[in-house]
């Protein structure tokens, strides 16, 4: 009886792992807590540092059929504590169902606007959806506070200095 069970519950969790939306790791090749020059080695193959700030870097992309930026923020050590991609508007857009498993996301709608917020990864992380009805405007991953425990769809706002 028991061997059953646990033969039951093992193929469940296998099923479950092998249905489940692959985590997402990064945007456009740049991963949480990469370094700054990580970040500058990867993206100068394919983007343009445009404006740097204090700890945030806007970069233009040069070929991307979807984005026309990205946005990189820094922790104070250096290493990448968020990173955004900003759409194109004439650019081949980029649906909610592209990013992940939207069964799986916090989902919230203002007026016009949509927000879906996955959390992932350990440490957890969010990952970030926003824009119109059909399409994602703002695509963002980033760190979750250390001191909170990341739950779904609440991205504390740790930006105090952006």
């Amino acid at each position: 009886m028991m061997r059953t069970t646990l033969l039951g519950v093992l193929t469940a969790l296998l099923v479950s792992c092998a249905t489940s939306s692959p985590r997402v790791t990064n945007i456009l090749g740049v991963h949480l807590d990469a370094r700054r020059e990580a970040v500058h080695e990867t993206l100068a193959k394919t983007a343009t540092l445009e404006r740097e700030e204090k700890r945030q870097e806007v970069w233009r992309l040069a070929n991307d059929a979807h984005y026309a930026s990205l946005i990189v923020g820094y922790t104070p050590e250096g290493n990448v504590r968020f990173v955004t991609a900003v759409a194109k508007r004439d650019g081949v857009p980029v649906h909610y169902a592209d990013v992940s498993d939207i069964a799986d996301a916090d989902h919230r709608a203002t007026g016009q606007s949509h927000t879906y917020t996955w959390t992932t990864g350990v440490p957890p992380h969010y990952l970030i959806a926003i824009g119109g009805a059909e399409r994602v405007e703002y695509l963002s991953l980033k760190k979750a506070p250390p001191t909170t425990v990341a739950r779904k769809g609440d991205p504390d706002d740790d930006d105090d200095d952006d």
